[in-house]
């Protein structure tokens, strides 16, 4: 959720799938310890990170003022 309260889902099979770098990620049980860093982006224990900026890449589904189709 956003500080606005705006929320949004993300879709990140094709970052899994296209970055090698994110394998860990892979894995349902390290994937759920996910925090939100300081800066509002996603990080997890073993340093993988996604940037708020870079998160809008993957946005599928969001409820507020913009709309993002889901992905064929």
């Amino acid at each position: 959720m956003m500080e606005d309260g705006e929320t949004f889902e993300l879709d990140l099979t094709i970052l899994l799938n296209k970055r090698e770098v994110f394998w860990r990620l892979k894995n349902h049980r390290y994937f759920q310890q996910v925090a939100i860093d300081p800066l509002g982006g996603l990080c997890w224990t073993n340093g993988e990170d996604i940037s708020p900026n870079k998160m809008l890449d993957y946005v599928y589904k969001k409820s507020g003022i913009l709309n993002f189709s889901e992905p064929e």
